[in-house]
């Protein structure tokens, strides 16, 4: 297997044991997507046995060959609950993306939050209510201030609205705009925004192959903690062999 059956990210070798010697051999290979963390393990063991007990014996061994597995499952989030860790939504989110518009919509605004951190930003999300139609600021410096608007819509994002934002931009004193959607814009969005970058308020439009892309890129170092990724599985493995072990009370 080389991509992850749920993002279709590439399955990375985060751990690769492999011992021989003449009683037989052992392989433990651990593989994992470095984008939503989803895992697998697989175990190789072969047994020599020889006819006298002896490995000096002339004649063939008898071989034995076992093997096991286990891959990790992606836990259920509520989408609705507002205190579930933004980066569990983030790494739900990278491996099921269609279940974007299921989040609430305070939800998604810190996950916007927390992509344009990853991106290097200084992002503060606004209150969820009287915002003046931004949910997001960007500090880049002291002179500019980027505001986001954040739609959680299927509906694609209308003329009317981008410019509906265009004016909380000016209102709010912002020298340029983001507008992410969870959907896609009209043909005339596009027109409407360069239009208010002539008037001076650059708008920046991010449908939601945009989004998911920034997303992708931002859960990368998540997973670069190779050694507390393979001690994990391996915990969740022997869990798994005393549960299937009857000898265990």
């Amino acid at each position: 297997m080389k991509s992850c059956v749920y993002c279709k990210g590439k399955l990375e070798v985060f751990r690769d044991h492999r011992n021989h010697n003449y009683a037989g051999s052992f392989s433990s290979i651990i593989k994992a997507c470095q984008l939503c963390g989803w895992w697998t393990l697989s175990e190789i063991r072969s047994i020599r046995r020889y006819p006298h007990g002896c490995s000096g014996c002339r004649k063939r061994p008898k071989v034995t060959t076992s093997a096991a597995g286990s891959v990790a499952c992606l836990r259920n989030l509520s989408l609705k609950d507002c205190s579930t860790p933004i980066e569990e939504i983030k790494s739900f989110l990278t491996a099921r993306y269609k279940r974007r518009n299921d989040l609430h919509p305070r939800l998604f605004e810190e996950t916007v939050g927390s992509v344009f951190r990853g991106l290097g930003f200084e992002a503060r999300v606004t209150a969820y209510t009287n915002d003046g139609g931004i949910d997001v600021v960007l500090d880049e410096n002291s002179e500019t201030t980027i505001g986001i608007q954040v739609k959680r819509s299927k509906r694609r994002i209308s003329v009317e609205q981008i410019r509906s934002f265009t004016g909380a931009l000016v209102l709010g004193g912002y020298t340029k705009g983001v507008f992410v959607t969870t959907s896609e814009f009209q043909s005339g969005a596009k027109r409407v925004a360069g239009l208010a970058q002539l008037r001076g308020t650059a708008i920046e439009l991010m449908d939601a192959k945009r989004f998911y892309d920034a997303l992708r890129i931002t859960q990368r170092p998540v997973y670069r903690n190779r050694q507390q990724l393979v001690r994990q599985i391996l915990k969740v493995r022997n869990l798994q062999k005393d549960l299937t072990n009857p000898s265990v009370q």
